[in-house]
C-alpha cells in the first residue's frame, strides 16, 4: 500500500523540518509580497 511512501515522506520531512520551515517562511514572503505590495 502506501504506508511505506508516506512514512518515509513524513521521516524525511521530519528530519530536515527546519529546512521546510525556511522555505515555506520564504514561499510565504514572496505570495505576501506579490499578493499585497508596499
Amino acid at each position: 500500500g502506501n504506508a511505506g511512501p508516506r512514512l518515509a515522506c513524513c521521516v524525511i520531512g521530519m528530519s530536515s523540518s527546519s529546512l521546510w520551515n525556511t522555505q515555506a517562511e520564504a514561499v510565504y514572503k514572496t505570495a505576501e509580497e506579490i499578493l499585497d505590495p508596499q
